[in-house]
């Protein structure tokens, strides 16, 4: 009676708990990896939470005061914590990605820590479950009228416990392939990204970082379902032509992908690689009913020459890649110290165009417009300048700011209560 009414329940109280303790860690895992948006991780990490609270209400009640529940009671209190610090830091408007790290190892040390103890407290149950067993042979052999009753009832009690093992293992490795992987593509994610770049030690190795132009417009035009099947597509095509050339993908955030090549980018395989990507949108895509032709944008790194941490030469492989856009898309770019330069005036003359107005730098200049056919005049064209420190600053150069930067509408206004 012991065994069926508190053993056994204890186990799977056990079970449960721990299950619950890696989805919570699952959602905070997406959270980072941009798996999910903040309101559906809130969503999700209340119901873990909930389901941690319950099942450790359980362990609490259910089992004797094992030595190690004040491991377990500590441990438990401070995983609550870390949903908030995350949460907290990834709501910044500059989030600290070493920040970020930090709080998701300090978790998974933690998670660990009550993992183990856990464990000790399962395998003592078990010990005890199974001296419980070999009592319960005893009384068969005393009372041999129940043999066939007692025979059955252990069978059932040993296959339950095998159902659970199993069930447990297979629940643990699915919750571990969706801590690393991202749930649409199923690739590795950006922290199996830079785990993987810091297992290469000193490989040479390149890294192509691709994203589809014109998504956006995609999205508008056809809704996000249709854009998640045409990220598959390319997915699938670049893990095609990827796997030719032992390359290795994943994705890091929205559409944005990465290839990994073990090889220095002067090295031939490395331009028959990279030709294999630029090819694979030669084809257009049909996707229910529609053909997308679709481009790519590409940017490169290379390490050792563009940085010796994952950090800095993903930072700038993204240097590289955005470069590739502000081209127009369907290009390729390679790093270079240039960009970063151009990256930091970039950044800077965008700061700057934020105080235009107060310091009152802009000015309109007046050009007039003609009749074609007297050449009598008609009117006038209001051109806005900006006049930074004495000297002009091209259109060229700020107009784009301004409208990427959403600045164009106080100008706009500006520009209508001046002229």
């Amino acid at each position: 009676k012991p065994l069926l009414e508190e053993k056994i329940p204890s186990l799977m109280g056990l079970s449960d708990f721990e299950s619950a303790i890696l989805r919570y860690q699952l959602a905070l895992n997406k959270y980072f990896a941009n798996s999910v948006s903040r309101d559906r991780f809130l969503v999700i990490e209340g119901e873990a939470k909930a389901e941690m609270d319950q099942t450790f209400n359980f362990v609490l009640n259910a089992l004797e005061k094992p030595e190690e529940l004040s491991v377990i009671q500590e441990s438990y209190a401070t995983i609550l914590e870390f949903a908030p610090r995350l949460d907290k830091e990834l709501s910044r408007q500059h989030v600290d990605a070493d920040e970020v790290r930090s709080i998701l190892l300090d978790l998974n040390v933690k998670i660990i820590t009550i993992r183990t103890a856990l464990d000790r407290v399962q395998k003592k149950l078990s010990n005890s479950s199974m001296d419980s067993a070999e009592e319960i042979m005893h009384d068969i052999a005393v009372a041999s009228q129940f043999v066939h009753i007692y025979t059955v009832a252990s069978l059932l009690i040993a296959i339950f416990l095998i159902y659970q093992f199993r069930a447990h293992l297979l629940s643990e490795q699915r919750l571990a392939f969706q801590a690393w992987h991202d749930p649409l593509t199923e690739l590795p994610h950006r922290l199996a990204f830079e785990y993987r770049l810091k297992m290469l030690g000193d490989v040479p190795h390149v890294i192509i970082l691709g994203v589809a132009d014109r998504l956006e417009q995609i999205v508008a035009g056809f809704g996000h379902h249709l854009a998640d099947q045409l990220i598959l597509e390319i997915t699938a095509r670049i893990q095609e032509v990827a796997k030719l050339h032992d390359g290795e993908v994943f994705r890091l955030d929205g559409a944005n992908l990465a290839v990994l090549y073990k090889f220095s980018n002067t090295d031939v395989a490395f331009d028959a690689a990279l030709d294999a990507v630029r090819q694979i949108n030669a084809e257009p895509i049909q996707l229910d009913g529609q053909e997308i032709h679709i481009t790519l944008s590409l940017g490169a790194s290379e390490y050792p020459a563009h940085g010796e941490d994952p950090i800095q030469l993903l930072k700038n492989a993204d240097a590289a890649l955005t470069a590739a856009r502000e081209l127009g898309g369907d290009t390729y770019v390679f790093y270079s110290h240039v960009l970063n330069e151009r990256s930091a005036e970039k950044l800077a003359l965008e700061a700057a165009l934020g105080h235009a107005l107060e310091l009152n730098e802009l000015e309109l200049h007046y050009q007039p417009q003609l009749d074609i056919a007297d050449s009598s005049l008609i009117g006038f064209e209001a051109l806005v300048r900006w006049r930074r420190h004495g000297q002009l600053i091209s259109p060229a150069d700020f107009i784009p700011l301004a409208e990427s930067s959403g600045l164009i509408i106080p100008i706009g206004s500006w520009i209508f209560d001046e002229a």
